[in-house]
């Protein structure tokens, strides 16, 4: 099997000066806390996701820093969507306060929307820094990539008979070009660790698709202020930029990309028809 290592710089960053960090917490207070939640769920997918494995890694030769990444399989995707949806549901309720007090169904449709949009922004983001010099290659989950030449192994680990896997081999074959778009975009827009998660930010909120709540409407327009309004602290103090408002423009434009995922969603249905996954499968 085909493992790479690799070195992750985003969740980690090198320790600021007491002052540096300071003037962080100072303006851009919001964007710190994001950042905590991020690297939190980030070591928690790593290690739900490493040691779920046959083959797990020593404890002592890993850290958030430098871990191996893997060809996806079926079975472990699965496992990792369970592990991607309960972190999402912690980083709703570490981050934000009025997370928790919504009704249970309510808090269900905004993690399962984010669940979507967040899975498809994260892996190309990841993917643009890790695999920088092959576009084919993506995340699928935090250490597991797709690419075509792993499709012929993705089933391996399917409950043997069951399934069309051949079929779904053409299906998979026919996604995978997909995430080349959003990589292509992400390199035109060149977006950076700040505004990612700023990003992230506006997408737990964002209730396109979603029945509009009132509540809810209210805090997310509560928090798109407070992160553009960080934002333009950001580009001021340091990036030094005068004229930012084109850049504000493009990153309202960018996220409508990530939140079109019908065509993951009939990925997913079509594989459900082939019997691949069953009615009770987490996925």
């Amino acid at each position: 099997m085909l493992v790479v290592s690799i070195v992750h710089s985003f969740s980690n960053p090198p320790s600021p000066s007491a002052s540096s960090e300071t003037t962080i917490q100072s303006s851009r207070p919001l964007l710190a806390r994001v950042r905590a939640a991020y690297d939190k769920m980030c070591f928690a997918r790593l290690m739900g996701e490493l040691f779920a494995r046959k083959d797990p890694p020593m404890p002592l030769d890993i850290d958030a820093s430098n871990h191996p990444v893997y060809p996806a399989t079926f079975g472990g995707m699965n496992h990792a969507n369970r592990v991607l949806m309960s972190c999402i549901m912690e980083f709703g309720k570490t981050l934000f306060p009025e997370f928790e007090r919504l009704k249970f169904e309510e808090k269900r449709s905004i993690a399962v929307k984010f669940f979507y949009t967040f899975r498809k922004f994260d892996n190309v983001f990841r993917s643009e820094k890790y695999f920088a010099d092959n576009i084919d290659r993506n995340f699928g989950t935090y250490i597991m990539w797709l690419s075509e030449d792993i499709v012929e192994h993705f089933f391996d680990d399917l409950e043997k008979g069951r399934g069309d896997i051949e079929q779904a081999k053409k299906v998979m074959l026919e996604k995978c070009d997909k995430p080349r778009v959003g990589r292509e975009f992400l390199q035109r827009v060149n977006l950076d660790e700040e505004e990612f998660l700023a990003m992230i930010t506006l997408m737990f909120w964002a209730q396109n698709g979603l029945d509009e709540i009132p509540e809810v409407t209210k805090i997310e327009e509560r928090y798109r202020s407070e992160i553009f309004s960080e934002l333009h602290n950001y580009y001021r103090e340091v990036l030094k930029m005068e004229n930012y408002a084109s850049r504000l423009g493009e990153l309202q434009m960018f996220l409508p990309l990530y939140e079109r995922h019908q065509g993951v969603k009939e990925m997913f249905e079509v594989l459900r028809l082939l019997d691949i996954y069953s009615e009770d499968c987490f996925t």
